[in-house]
């Protein structure tokens, strides 16, 4: 399955929790105005792991935002109406600002190259890191190499 980006505006504050295992997930609203007069796209969004975090310091309720991510639809039946639903969830694999309506300065949040990751901020606990493979953990020419992930679990 191919990645597909999307933009919009973030409506409501975004949720940062954990799953069971410890994992940090974000998510968030995007509404996706396709023209004036006509009918937003409504759009879950997850955000895992590490950007989890770092979205969640930087993304607020009128955000505006450019990701991209794969997509999935959930479907189900309403309990009350017995109606056919379904939502579309994005798994963000980028996300951040748009600079059509932000201006923004940059903080790494690895440090310095060769450097590795900084901790997390205190406002959050550190969730315990994806799994790597042994290639991953060797370090490259310039002393950090960018961990291998695994598909992340459902959070809930």
């Amino acid at each position: 399955m191919g990645t597909h980006t999307f933009s919009g505006t973030v409506y409501g504050e975004p949720e940062l929790r954990r799953t069971p295992q410890g994992k940090a997930v974000l998510q968030l609203t995007v509404a996706e105005s396709i023209g004036r007069d006509k009918p937003r796209n409504w759009y879950r969004v997850e955000v895992w792991e590490q950007m989890a975090e770092n979205a969640a310091e930087s993304l607020h309720d009128g955000s505006f935002v450019l990701g991209e991510g794969r997509m999935r639809t959930e479907t189900w039946n309403d309990k009350q109406t017995g109606e056919k639903r379904s939502k579309q969830i994005y798994t963000a694999e980028e996300i951040g600002h748009s600079l059509r309506f932000h201006t923004l300065t940059a903080q790494s949040t690895r440090g310095r190259q060769g450097a590795q990751p900084a901790a997390p901020s205190s406002a959050t606990q550190a969730a315990p890191g994806p799994q790597q493979s042994q290639e991953s953990t060797s370090q490259g020419a310039a002393g950090w190499a960018p961990p291998t992930f695994t598909e992340p679990e459902r959070p809930f």
